[in-house]
């Protein structure tokens, strides 16, 4: 079995490699670099500017979010895939979705 803290580095990981694709130019980069109007000008000034600092507090953020929804799962007493979906909704509606819906609107 694989150890508790070993899951959460790994989840954590998967998470930033996914954040990493999600703005990649392979999936949805190049519609957000136009949506919010940056030039390449500006793109190749800021590339490396606070990179490594930034990544970092998003991987420490990801840490933490992981463990507390872990935390919430084994509290809960959810034991199968299911019921941590289900759990992760409810946290997400109930945190997450009202707390950014001012910002949406």
């Amino acid at each position: 079995m694989i150890p508790y803290y070993l899951v959460i580095l790994i989840s954590a990981i998967i998470s930033m490699v996914i954040s990493s694709l999600w703005y990649s130019p392979i999936l949805f980069g190049k519609q957000w670099i136009k949506l919010m109007g940056i030039s390449k000008k500006d793109m190749g000034k800021n590339k490396n500017k606070g990179m490594v600092k930034s990544y970092t507090v998003l991987f420490i953020s990801s840490l933490v979010t992981i463990y507390v929804l872990s935390m919430f799962t084994s509290l809960l007493g959810a034991s199968t895939f299911l019921q941590g979906m289900l759990i992760g909704f409810w946290i997400w509606l109930g945190f997450f979705a009202t707390t950014m819906l001012g910002s949406v609107l």
